[in-house]
């Protein structure tokens, strides 16, 4: 009785354990492809918290115009192949990050409370866009999707923070449309 009792006291500590670790947040974004009038985003999103999708996105609001949750990896051909019928999913994009054109190049940096995209024309910058830092200790640019009609964009942002009480590792997607005559070089 007291060996039962023991491996019921080290299980229950093992599950605590788990629960305790399980508060931490990971989500880890892939690109898939761009719809063939590059108005729509399909991503995978893999998230133990939140379940793991494969989502389709409007382009520039990010809206998300449908998902699909996948349990295994064995169902996410299924859901790719269903979804890029369905929504067109045929431009599979190209990851740089230099415009199409080749002349302006994208780059982050953290400016106090903001995390801000800048873009880079020979020796002048400009800021792309601004966003909220929040409490992640390292941003980073992970990638730059361009569509092929040279508009669209996909940018995944990675956040993390790591601490003794409350980490994270999170993947964040932001949609535009590229007009390189909007940027305000200085």
């Amino acid at each position: 009785m007291k060996v039962f009792s023991k491996i019921l006291f080290l299980l229950a500590i093992m599950v605590a354990s788990n629960a305790f670790g399980a508060a931490d947040e990971e989500r880890k974004v892939d690109f898939l492809g761009f719809s063939s009038d590059s108005r729509q985003a399909m991503l995978k999103i893999v998230d133990p918290n939140s379940g793991n999708q494969i989502a389709v996105f409007s382009i520039p609001k990010g809206k998300r115009v449908v998902a699909k949750t996948f349990y295994s990896e064995s169902q996410v051909g299924k859901i790719k192949k269903h979804l890029i019928k369905k929504y067109k999913i045929s431009d599979k994009g190209k990851s740089a990050m230099v415009d199409p054109g080749g002349k302006v190049t994208f780059f982050g940096l953290v400016r106090g409370k903001y995390f801000v995209i800048m873009a880079m024309r020979g020796n002048r910058t400009a800021i792309f866009d601004k966003i909220s830092a929040g409490k992640a200790t390292n941003i980073v640019l992970k990638a730059i999707w361009w569509a092929s009609d040279g508009r669209s964009m996909a940018v995944i942002i990675n956040k993390k923070k790591t601490s003794s009480d409350y980490g994270f590792d999170i993947d964040t997607v932001r949609f535009y449309r590229y007009y390189p005559s909007a940027l305000r070089f200085k």
